[in-house]
């Protein structure tokens, strides 16, 4: 070369509207042309940069396709249509098919449609977006890899390696030993790290899933609420018949003239016989705070139940109250202790209560 093709370069960079120069070599990339200037035997790499038309024309011409969106916007089936596609996020990454009359067709994921242009980042302001993630592609299959010329390769990369992405663009631009090299798009799938638009069959489909899982939330919250309230209610049950059952004994009380006998025991968790869901004759759950006792079907008096009975041993006397009957031995046993009965006199089970001689006054 010679300085004429610089001052030639020098007028169109002017007539273009075209920026300073900075000294960088090598190919053409994108918005910029590289060039190599002699001048009076004295080599000078020159990097002119396009003005923003220029750029812009560029950025379609090599096929930097990939637009971001800026907020939340409708995607339409067609420019100007009102028949809706599917909807893009805020950052969401799609691909440029086509732009017109201040529309832009576009490809992101399943979702394909029309948007307007204005609310899109394209080109340069795209590619800041993009590259404010660490953009990384993984090889789909062995591919060639160039430096200078699309021509000639220069290096191959492997299926399932993957590199550093530093341009997008016609050619992904990848960092490979500490140098750059391109790979054919079609070559790589780029991990852009942004997400992509949905349809609006796919926003349905969320919708109903969330609105089902809100919904199951909701019946597994009401299900523990029901349980936790259900065993709060037991809790104050069961401690409300332990105080009741304390609250009846008494101590050294004067027995005289009352009627002695044998008194058995059953019910709670040390009674196999007995089902937990076990009723009493009147009724009644027998459960492991019961004060009710039973008497033989021998004597033959139903009316007793409902009545109270004082029961006395060791020392302590207890009353409860007559709302079972059984064989109890033909009547040979006097009485048959309920849980919450044998328990106030210290028996933790009816088997640790066996048989005991108590006396007994009924009211």
């Amino acid at each position: 070369m010679h300085t004429t093709k610089k001052a030639a370069i020098t007028a169109l960079s002017i007539f273009l509207g075209i920026s300073a120069a900075v000294p960088v070599a090598g190919a053409e990339k994108f918005g910029e042309i590289n060039d190599t200037i002699v001048a009076d035997n004295v080599v000078t790499d020159i990097k002119v940069e396009y003005s923003e038309g220029i750029k812009a024309a560029k950025a379609e011409e090599k096929g930097t396709n990939k637009a971001i969106a800026i907020s939340e916007l409708t995607v339409y089936q067609e420019k100007g249509s009102d028949k809706t596609s599917g909807k893009m996020f805020e950052k969401n990454i799609a691909e440029v098919v086509s732009s017109e009359d201040g529309w832009t067709q576009i490809k992101s994921g399943d979702l394909t449609g029309w948007v307007e242009t204005k609310n899109l980042c394209l080109g340069e302001e795209a590619k800041a977006v993009i590259f404010s993630n660490e953009v990384e592609a993984e090889v789909k299959n062995d591919a060639q890899v160039y430096k200078t010329n699309a021509e000639v390769p220069e290096d191959t990369v492997k299926q399932g390696e993957k590199y550093k992405v530093s341009d997008v663009g016609e050619y992904i631009t990848i960092q490979k030993n500490d140098e750059s090299y391109f790979i054919k798009e079609e070559d790589v799938k780029v991990d852009y790290k942004l997400s992509e638009g949905k349809t609006d069959a796919k926003i349905e489909e969320e919708r109903i899933a969330a609105e089902k899982k809100a919904e199951e939330e909701r019946k597994r919250k009401e299900e523990e609420a029901r349980i936790a309230a259900e065993k709060k209610a037991e809790e104050e049950r069961i401690a409300a018949e332990q105080a009741a059952a304390a609250a009846v004994v008494s101590y050294n009380v004067d027995t005289t003239g009352w009627s002695t006998g044998v008194a058995s025991a059953y019910g709670g968790y040390g009674d196999d016989q007995i089902q937990s869901n076990f009723v009493s004759a009147t009724g009644e759950a027998v459960t492991e705070s019961s004060m009710g006792v039973a008497i033989p079907m021998a004597w033959g008096r139903s009316d007793l139940y409902g009545h109270k009975v004082l029961i006395s041993y060791g020392g302590k006397t207890v009353t409860a109250v007559i709302n079972d009957c059984g064989g109890m031995g033909n009547g040979s046993r006097v009485l048959d202790l309920q849980p919450g009965v044998f328990k106030a006199f210290g028996a933790d089970n009816c088997n640790a209560w066996g048989l005991r001689t108590v006396s007994y006054k009924i009211l």
